[in-house]
């Protein structure tokens, strides 16, 4: 069984690294961007055949590009590229200064659409590739600690729903999972660990042949 090759973003700690853990188990490699690599060094000492971690500032586009290649010479190939939202900003906006809004937006909307961009023509030579959104779920009212994050959410899950009909022409796949952000809340809080290894558990089986778990 052929064993899959991700890049992953949003890895450094709570559902993304969960997810990360789960594929590595699951035999897959993968490659996590990060902003500190000693929050994912424990993945690098499990799994020194498999991870990857490598550190790449905030809205780096240079950065991201020579990441990728580096990525496609080591693994000789890239599957898919998951995208995890992994932020938590527990102020209202009107409590946020202007730099740390500025790097949230670079951080959870800039980074990934650079990413994206970087990936696709990759794709399209391979006439094949993954682009998934591992996203909190947007069906209810977003809390006013929480807006700026649901709102960043947003525009990457618009970014994919505006890119999808151009890029199934190519083979391409984006698809967007959402979790319930309570779950995900008490989780990264330590009220629930169980909640982000369950989430993770079934976001890994939906993307990985290895496993069927219906959740």
């Amino acid at each position: 069984m052929k064993k899959m090759k991700w890049i992953v973003t949003g890895a450094e700690s709570g559902l993304g690294k969960e997810i990360v853990v789960q594929l590595l188990q699951n035999g897959c490699y993968v490659s996590a961007i990060v902003e500190d690599y000693i929050k994912v060094a424990d993945l690098t000492s499990r799994f020194p055949n498999q991870f990857v971690g490598v550190e790449i500032a905030r809205n780096d586009s240079r950065g991201i590009a020579s990441y990728l290649q580096s990525v496609i010479d080591d693994f000789s190939s890239v599957d898919g590229v998951i995208l995890c939202d992994n932020t938590l900003l527990t102020k209202s906006v009107e409590d946020m200064s202007a730099d740390e809004i500025i790097s949230s937006v670079s951080f959870g909307l800039t980074n990934p659409i650079l990413l994206i961009r970087e990936i696709i023509p990759y794709f399209r030579y391979k006439n094949e590739g993954r682009l998934i959104l591992v996203s909190s779920s947007h069906d209810k009212k977003s809390p006013s600690d929480r807006s700026v994050n649901y709102a960043i959410s947003k525009g990457v899950e618009s970014l994919f729903s505006s890119l999808t009909h151009d890029l199934s022409t190519f083979g391409i796949e984006t698809s967007v999972i959402n979790f319930n952000t309570e779950d995900y809340v008490a989780s990264v809080t330590g009220k629930n660990n169980w909640a982000a290894y369950s989430m993770a558990e079934c976001i890994s089986s939906e993307i990985t042949p290895t496993r069927m778990v219906i959740c």
